[in-house]
């Protein structure tokens, strides 16, 4: 079991659900109630509503406190849309943001939002380097009236929006004078659809505010129970949660099939992938032929079949998120690199490669391959398991494969590995899949270093998001750079499970791979506007 995070790169650590007993949660307060799954593990809540202050937070704390934007996963070609800010515009050649704010949204306590909330929450990094929880890298913050915030940036900084979406408005007049790093923060204030009531233990109590400025709900209170994974399979087999975003390989046939008419599961893909990637400055992977190779001696076609997953791409994503005419031709219409052991073998021959003994060799030198993935993400083992194979069985390569645990799997692929497996992203347009291509240092998961890609993605970082044309054109042109130059390939692409029990409530969306907001908890701003959607059933 296990869930996918949308534009962080991370390594999970991927639990099976187990058939011990459940732990029972408490009754939902009546038909206005609805119980929902937002956390990772936990064995017990804290009730802690600091966003600033390091370490574990009290649950549904997005659903207090808004963002300025709202990322759109479902259509990343644009992905931010306003929330808190209803418009923005840039100018000094994309170094001052001015964003208009709502005129129209109040606090939990009553007050309205403005300007100065706003400037409050985001002069919290520039007064306090080390409470910087959304990554802004503004320099200013000004508030020409009581609903503009104008922020100043150093440099080009058109990507820098989408970190407002992370950014936790918070009222100023209630945290005048605390101490931001140690307020444990009871009884939040925010400008959510939820306001917290109480926290136990075990469960979370949430009222749905009645004067919310998303709209009003009929779902009345909302429950928010621990989520462990040893417990939680059986807890949506009994009803005992409605709506989660987790899940597991086999949900279609053992909840789904438990009952078809109420429960419903899907994968719903954001953009970005696990990918194999080679590190471009270990020999044989310098040369592109080795690594083209290698590329077409793998049937990727099969790997999301392997769970419910959306397919990976040639071009470096979950090409499923993205409209045809933003991709190149090898890719639209979700294609793969087709299987072509006759290519690999000429590619071999143009870099002067051989195979002998199972090694790569070249000019009398042999080349053995170690590949790394992450024994804790235990998804990716069959996955490289038939990598193995096939590189055997199409070309007669030997790779080894090793399997470090998370924690110490950067220091294992740096110091052993030609190639790993790595979160690569793209739920959040296409800067945040290509950026780490043009980067320098760790970032860098492949090492790859090309004055093309790097003046590419200098571009796109300079230009105006609304300049829709020249995204567009410069995307094109990076995915040719990945597709041909293969510095890595998605194996498949990454999702959100989605698993949502109608007994209680109906309104979810019946095709939520194509609806306007994600069908997931996990994803607090669309998670809201669902919840305005749903009806008592």
């Amino acid at each position: 079991m296990k869930r996918y995070l949308a534009g962080v790169l991370v390594l999970a650590t991927a639990v099976a659900a187990t058939g011990c007993s459940a732990t029972k949660r408490p009754s939902a307060n009546g038909a206005d109630t609805i119980i929902i799954d937002t956390s990772d593990d936990a064995t017990t809540w804290i009730d802690n509503y600091n966003p600033f202050s390091p370490g574990a937070k009290g649950p549904g704390l997005r659903y207090i406190y808004d963002g300025l934007v709202r990322l759109d996963y479902q259509h990343p070609e644009q992905p931010q849309k306003p929330w808190l800010a209803k418009s923005w515009q840039w100018s000094d050649g994309g170094k001052t943001l001015t964003l208009a704010l709502r005129d129209d949204v109040k606090f939990s306590d009553g007050t309205p939002l403005t300007s100065a909330d706003v400037a409050f929450t985001l002069n919290v990094p520039l007064e306090h380097k080390e409470l910087n929880p959304w990554g802004g890298a503004y320099t200013a913050v000004a508030t020409p009236d009581e609903h503009t915030v104008v922020l100043t940036f150093a440099d080009v900084a058109y990507d820098q929006l989408r970190y407002l979406a992370g950014a936790p408005i918070v009222s100023k007049k209630d945290w005048t004078g605390k101490d931001l790093a140690t307020w444990t923060n009871p009884q939040p204030i925010g400008s959510g659809l939820l306001q917290l009531t109480s926290v136990k233990p075990q469960v979370a109590y949430f009222d749905v505010r009645a004067d919310a400025w998303i709209g009003p709900a009929k779902v009345k209170h909302v429950q928010i129970p621990v989520h462990a994974t040893t417990t939680f399979q059986l807890q949506m087999l009994n009803n005992e949660l409605m709506w989660s975003g987790a899940g597991w390989p086999t949900a279609e046939t053992d909840y789904v099939a438990k009952d078809p008419a109420n429960h419903k599961s899907s994968v719903i893909p954001h953009g970005g992938g696990e990918s194999f990637v080679f590190d471009t400055a270990k020999a044989p992977f310098t040369d592109v032929h080795a690594r083209r190779a290698v590329a077409y001696a793998i049937d990727s076609s099969g790997f999301g079949k392997l769970e419910p997953l959306p397919d990976g791409s040639p071009c470096g994503f979950a090409a499923a998120r993205y409209a045809d005419d933003y991709l190149i031709p090898e890719c639209q219409g979700g294609k793969q690199r087709t299987l072509n052991v006759d290519a690999a073998k000429q590619e071999l021959a143009q870099g002067g490669w051989t195979i002998q003994g199972g090694k790569l060799t070249k000019d009398g030198k042999a080349y053995p391959i170690t590949v790394a993935y992450p024994v804790d993400w235990q998804p990716a083992a069959p996955i490289y398991r038939a990598i193995k194979s096939q590189l055997k069985d199409n070309l007669g390569l030997d790779i080894t494969l090793i399997t470090p645990k998370s924690d110490q799997y950067g220091q294992a692929v740096k110091a052993q590995a030609n190639a790993a497996f790595r979160f690569t992203p793209g739920a959040q347009g296409f800067a945040d899949a290509f950026s780490w291509l043009g980067a320098a240092g760790e970032t860098n998961l492949a090492n790859w270093s090309d004055p093309a890609t790097k003046t590419l993605v200098d571009q796109l970082k300079t230009t105006d998001p609304a300049d829709t044309a020249k995204v567009k054109e410069l995307a094109l042109q990076l995915e040719r750079i990945v597709y041909d130059q293969v510095p890595y390939f998605t194996t498949r692409g990454g999702g959100w499970y989605s698993l949502v029990n109608t007994t209680s409530w109906q309104g979810f969306p019946a095709d939520p791979v194509h609806a306007d907001y994600v069908n997931s908890p996990y994803v607090p701003a669309d998670a809201q506007m669902i919840l305005l959607q749903l009806e008592p059933a």
